[in-house]
């Protein structure tokens, strides 16, 4: 048995240390600077040494409670004119590449108001002044380390200024970025959400569920709401928009015997235009002011089924540019003072030959268009503006307009509008390139890379023959979103189904290099002379990573065009994948990132009209110390309301809390209770004890008070640390003791006992199996027999482990435990009593182990839904199978998942897996093989075996160029599309949201 584990449903934020000190660089520092030398008449230059090049200087960043504070390491060069004394107490450490000695200066601190906010103009003293780098330097050694001195301790014990050359700054602060974190997750629930759809099966089924985490700590403590899917409400009505949303009742004049292909505003939303397969309308509200014809010229071709029709359509005010399902383009240019519209070709496309796969306009908004400062070097004094809404939606700046094709031989070219001539090419962007730049743009390393590629490719012809030859871009689209520094996003669909997505960056080109090749195309050659300065030469592209859940169907890709861009649904912004599998592709306004969410329902079109106010979706809601609160949420994205509150006594606490069915052996039926268990936390020098609580639910939910009500009650010796239903009785863990009760409707009875080694911190329950994690001890496996009453062990883990959190792991008819420690590390145990090693079934035996490199504090054993590979029901949608995964939560906040793996699919990924190891350019250089073995810390480990294959890492493959996941696939006896497949199997069977 064989497991996949992987951490992509929701990213943690990467910092690990939060209220602690941490180096930091400047961006400006990623170069060394070069000691600037003094002027001629102040030093003779024969006395002055060698230049030095001194490396980046760290600033040390320093958090406590509320208050930050940023050092800057100020370094004192070694002067190598004067010789140091044999008996200097400053530099008795020596020097160190050039450096006579280091401090910190206090530059600024600030403290944090109510958690949020900042306390901004705060008075930092500068000990250093405003002295000229220069000037520092020309003094003598001996008045540096005297400085150097006195400076270190006003920097560490005082902020008062003792120098006549101390000048006061004052600062503000701003906050330019947040990162939203839930972590850390200390519990989380799985459970219908409101909008449920009762009649849903497969994946729209999974998204009835959603997450409520337990998240934070103390005043930052809260409830989140998780979901990986969205369930939109889908609108196929006629609306007008007006002040409100309305639907047109009366006779329109649009065009409704046939598909509308496309529709939006032109002219300033003065106008409607509907696109269709042959024509067009322009329409004035909903009355038609031009109609139009495409490709059609006399009668017989109206008849003829071959005639080329509108195949997709891309609007950019005042233009709208058409691909035809004959390859070829047309452009509706439209006059803003008629408002009318007219049909051109261009120029330079009715002349080729070449058919057009995919095409699409971008329109580079705001005040500076953003693309407009990649032909010059102008952006890097006055750096990039962000697009600003005007009045009624125009913006004050229409911007440029460009036109992007991509030909079927794979090729991009990006052409300015209207004079359509050509600013930036790529050749083969169909293959997914990791960076994308300007092919007339001279690379200086470019010659030895096309060698290098071109030898590649000629030893691995046989690989190139995988390649379908109709392999091509079949749609496009770029789109700049709004936010400071936002960067246009270019995207493209393969007819495969992959998804390719970029994010455009500024290049500063190297000094006297020219621009264009000597070698262009002839067509175009006669152009290029002029237009050098025109080309976008500072123009570059890296691809980005999408957390893309499902891939559309081959056959489903070229039927009709699946990309939106929307601005504000929800209060987000982002692109929307229509289709059989639907997606929302959610830009992170903060990070810049593209996250995906799938969407449950088969969805073509989408409105832009959806806008929520993000306040209304967060409330803060005060707590006692010692309470518990029932929540019940609203409408669904609404505020929580308060249902019942019970207290608790002083110095009370909740550790776990867990709704049980319970065998009621007086009325002979079964009861559904809320149990809670308690610790008193009074110090050390008090003996630990708790309560077992359990309450039932009423039926009046008119009064809250009348919701919950106790049951029963009792005092233990010993906090209840864990609690569990077993064949309807109550498992309770108190200390080292789990005792199992029969409840009788007013009484807990003990029938049966087993004593831990130190302390129970998890229990599971299947069937009549106990899972039990000791806190020290690792976890033992019991089993529960009612005739004669018995706990009794059955095999241990004869390890030693420190318990975060333990489950079971079903996969058909085999039985895994897994167990988190302290160390991040997941472990998978077996129990095989006929196996030699297991010392006749007493010892547990290794099946796989993992480091997660982050502490799970909780598994939630939920079923997977049916693959490809175990559907025997030909039906799209079928049921889930008897295979279920394991979802986990953890401190940094991040959710992650471990799955089963059939033998065959686990022996094809694994390797991949080995491939990608040194196929993969890794963050940092850091090897992911030596980050994912176990780590003992010192501890005496005998290694596991290696059945489990990282998820994380194979999500790299597709990121890869085409060329590269053929040659990989070859390699490993596979096919690209077999490897996709699997990736895509194991994300749809554990699409839990």
């Amino acid at each position: 048995m064989s497991y996949a584990a992987f951490k992509m449903m929701h990213w943690p934020t990467g910092i690990e240390h939060c209220a602690s000190g941490f180096i930091t660089h400047s961006p400006s520092d990623s170069s060394p600077p070069q000691i600037p030398p003094a002027q001629a008449e102040d030093l003779d230059s024969s006395e002055w040494p060698t230049q030095r090049r001194v490396g980046p200087v760290p600033n040390l960043v320093v958090t406590a409670a509320n208050v930050l504070e940023v050092y800057l390491v100020r370094i004192q060069e070694d002067d190598d004119r004067i010789p140091r004394p044999t008996g200097d107490q400053h530099g008795g450490g020596g020097t160190m590449d050039g450096l006579a000695g280091a401090r910190l200066e206090l530059v600024c601190h600030y403290r944090f108001l109510n958690g949020d906010s900042l306390d901004l103009d705060q008075n930092v003293a500068d000990t250093e002044g405003d002295l000229h780098l220069a000037k520092r330097l020309r003094r003598t050694p001996s008045d540096a380390l005297q400085e150097f001195a006195s400076g270190e301790e006003l920097s560490l014990y005082t902020t008062t200024p003792d120098s006549s050359e101390t000048a006061q700054k004052f600062f503000s602060f701003i906050v330019r970025d947040s990162l939203i974190n839930v972590g850390p997750l200390k519990d989380f629930s799985y459970g219908l959400r409101i909008n449920a759809d009762p009649n849903a099966t497969g994946i729209a089924k999974q998204s009835n569920y959603e997450l409520v985490c337990c998240s934070g700590h103390g005043k930052n403590g809260a409830l989140c709401v998780l979901q990986q899917s969205i369930r939109p409400e889908l609108i196929t009505e006629v609306l007008e928009t007006a002040d409100d949303l309305g639907e047109v009742t009366e006779t329109v004049d649009y065009y409704v015997q046939g598909n509308t292909i496309a529709a939006g505003n032109l002219f300033g939303r003065r106008r409607v235009v509907q696109i269709f397969a042959r024509g067009a309308r322009i329409l004035d509200g909903s009355y038609m002011t031009q109609e139009l014809t495409f490709g059609v010229h006399n009668s017989e071709l109206i008849s003829n089924s071959e005639a080329p029709v509108v195949a997709s359509v891309s609007i950019a005010d005042p233009y709208v540019l058409l691909k035809m399902t004959d390859g070829s383009i047309q452009l509706l240019v439209g006059d803003p003072s008629t408002c009318t519209v007219s049909v051109n070709v261009p120029a330079i496309f009715a002349s080729s030959t070449e058919l057009i796969s995919a095409c699409a306009l971008y329109h580079d908004k705001g005040p500076e268009p953003w693309l407009r400062k990649t032909s010059t070097d102008a952006w890097l004094s006055t750096g990039i503006a962000e697009a600003v809404d005007g009045q009624d939606g125009l913006y004050n700046d229409q911007g440029d307009i460009y036109c992007l094709v991509c030909y079927e031989s794979g090729t991009l070219e990006i052409f300015d509008v209207p004079n359509f001539k050509c600013v930036f090419s790529v050749d083969n962007f169909v293959s997914g390139k990791t960076h994308l730049f300007d092919k007339y743009a001279r690379e200086p390393s470019r010659s030895s890379q096309d060698i290098k590629s071109k030898v590649t490719e000629e030893a691995n012809g046989s690989v190139k023959k995988e390649l379908p030859q109709d392999m091509k871009i079949v749609e496009l689209a770029m789109q700049r979103w709004s936010g400071q520094y936002s960067r246009p996003f270019l995207f493209g669909i393969l007819s495969d189904g992959t998804m390719l997505c970029y994010h455009a960056y500024l290049y500063e080109g190297l000094e006297n290099t020219p621009k264009i090749e000597d070698a262009v195309s002839p067509h175009r050659s006669a152009e290029m002379g002029n237009v050098s300065a025109s080309r976008l030469h500072n123009l570059r592209f890296i691809r980005v990573s999408l957390d893309m859940a499902t891939r559309e169907e081959a056959s489903n890709v070229v039927s009709r065009p699946r990309i939106t861009v929307f601005k504000n649904v929800g209060g987000y912004q982002g692109l929307f994948l229509s289709g059989s599998r639907p997606t929302w592709f959610m830009v992170v306004k903060p990070l810049s990132q593209v996250l995906s969410s799938l969407v449950d329902q088969d969805t073509v079109h989408l409105s832009d009209n959806d806008s929520v106010n993000l306040d209304d979706l967060q409330k803060i809601y005060t707590v006692d110390e010692f309470e518990i609160r029932i929540l019940e949420s609203g409408k669904s994205g609404g505020h929580w309301e308060t249902r019942a509150t019970i207290p608790m006594q002083t110095s009370e606490n909740a550790l776990t809390v867990r709704v049980v069915t319970l065998f009621n052996t007086t009325t002979r039926e079964n009861e559904s209770l809320l149990s809670v268990g308690t610790a008193y936390v009074q110090g050390e020098d008090v003996a630990a004890r708790g309560r077992m609580l359990l309450y039932s639910f009423g039926k009046n939910t008119e009064n809250s008070q009348n919701l919950v009500s106790e049951v029963y009650s009792k005092e233990l010796k010993g906090a209840v640390s864990a609690l569990a239903s077993l064949q309807g009785h109550l498992l309770v863990a108190s200390g080292p003791k789990i005792t199992l009760h029969k409840w009788t409707g007013t009484e807990l009875n003990g029938i049966a006992f087993y004593d831990a080694p130190l302390h129970v911190v998890s229990l599971n329950i299947v069937k009549n199996f106990v899972l039990l994690g000791d806190i020290h001890k690792s976890i033992y496996f019991l089993n529960w027999k009612e005739q004669g009453a018995q706990l009794s062990l059955l095999a241990k883990d004869f390890g030693s482990l420190d318990c975060y959190a333990t489950e079971f792991l079903i996969d058909g008819s085999t039985l895994s435990l897994v167990v988190s420690d302290d160390d991040k590390n997941i472990q998978i145990f077996y129990y095989a009593p006929k196996t030699l090693e297991s010392w006749k079934g007493q010892k547990l035996l290794p099946r796989a182990e993992f480091h997660a490199g982050t502490h799970v504090t909780k598994f939630l054993r939920l079923q997977m839904l049916s693959t490809s590979f175990d559907r025997t029901n030909p039906a799209p949608g079928s049921d889930k199978t008897n295979r279920f995964a394991l979802l986990f939560s953890t401190l940094d906040g991040s959710i992650g998942c471990i799955a089963p793996l059939d033998e065959l699919t686990f022996r094809r990924l694994q390797t991949l897996q080995r491939k990608l190891v040194d196929a993969v350019p890794h963050t940092c250089g850091l090897n992911p093989r030596s980050f994912r073995q176990f780590r003992s810390n010192g501890k005496a480990h005998r290694p596991g075996p290696d059945n489990m294959v990282d998820c994380e890492l194979l999500s790299q493959y597709e990121m890869l160029p085409l060329g590269k996941q053929l040659e990989i696939a070859f390699q490993i006896g596979t096919t690209r599309s077999q490897i996709l497949s699997n990736l895509n199997d194991l994300s749809l069977g554990t699409s839990f949201l």
